[in-house]
C-alpha cells in the first residue's frame, strides 16, 4: 500500500485490526491477528468491520475499483466486501485473493464467497496468476 500510494495513485486499506471475526481453520481463535494500525505512508486505513466502514468510503468515492487485494479470511467477511462493492466492479479489475485454494475446506470460505460473486456478475474472471504452493489466486474481471 505504501508503494501505491508513494505513486501518487489512491489507495485504502479496510481492517478491524481486532483479527478474525470468527474462528477459522488451523487452530486460529477468534481475534487471532490482532494488531494496532501500522505505518503505510501516505494510504488511508479505515478501521472498522467491512460492513461498517465500507459503505460510507463507497458514498463518497464513486466510480470504478481498479484493485482489490482481498484477505478477509473467512466466507462471510469476503462475501460481504463483495456484496457491498459490487457495483463498483467492472471489467478490467484485478482481484487477489489471499486464502483461495490449496487448504482443507478451501471451496466452503473466500472461494465460495468469490463463486457467489461470479454467480452474479454479469462478465466473468481470467485467472491471472496464482501461488501453487500456497492459497492466492488473481482474477481479472472481463
Amino acid at each position: 500500500m505504501r508503494e501505491i500510494a508513494a505513486n501518487r495513485l489512491p489507495a485504502h486499506g479496510f481492517d478491524s485490526f481486532e483479527g478474525l471475526p470468527e474462528a477459522r481453520r488451523g487452530g486460529f481463535a477468534k481475534g487471532a491477528f490482532a494488531q494496532d494500525l501500522p505505518d503505510v505512508g501516505e494510504a488511508e486505513l479505515h478501521r472498522g468491520g467491512f460492513e461498517d466502514s465500507l459503505p460510507g468510503f463507497l458514498e463518497t468515492h464513486d466510480g470504478p475499483i481498479a484493485f482489490v487485494h482481498e484477505d478477509a479470511d473467512v466466507y462471510s467477511s469476503t462475501k460481504t466486501i463483495l456484496d457491498l462493492a459490487f457495483d463498483r466492479f467492472a471489467p478490467g479489475t484485478i482481484i487477489h485473493i489471499d486464502e483461495y485454494f490449496n487448504f482443507p475446506g478451501w471451496q466452503q470460505h473466500e472461494h465460495k464467497a468469490f463463486t457467489e460473486f461470479l454467480e452474479r456478475y454479469e462478465g466473468g474472471a481470467e485467472h491471472i496468476g496464482f501461488n501453487a504452493l500456497h492459497e492466492q489466486v488473481a482474477v481479472r474481471l472481463t
